[in-house]
């Protein structure tokens, strides 16, 4: 078997040593490989604009051309929620009295698509 993998690996991957100890790492035949992937822009992103950022006044609006209705949630960099609110409405304007100056994630969920942008409060 450790010759068989030592060959397919040679053919189609490569070998490393880390912390005493050899890692195989393959990457499949590739005559196998039918399709090729790649990364699209996600148009729901792009139609989603938070502004303005950074803050300097505790407030942001959030325009989300393509719903109405979605949840927005605001994380600091350790995960911990914040706060949270809901809409009614594609554009939206927040108050964020007490928050402290920081770089925040805000997630905004609609149906099954979740958004996550970085927001700087100063």
């Amino acid at each position: 078997m450790i010759d068989t993998l030592l060959t397919d690996t040679l053919k189609h991957g490569f070998m490393f040593w880390q912390e005493n100890a050899w890692y195989a790492v393959g990457v499949g035949d590739p005559s196998t490989c039918t399709e090729v992937l790649s990364i699209e822009p996600d148009e729901t992103a792009n139609a989603c604009s938070i502004y303005p950022n950074p803050s300097f006044d505790n407030q942001i609006t959030i325009n989300w051309e393509n719903y109405e209705n979605y949840q927005i949630s605001l994380f600091d960099l350790k995960g911990r929620l914040i706060s949270k609110y809901s809409s009614t409405n594609n554009l939206v304007k927040i108050e964020l009295p007490n928050i402290s100056n920081g770089v925040y994630i805000l997630t905004l969920t609609a149906e099954e698509i979740t958004i996550n942008k970085k927001i700087i409060i100063q």
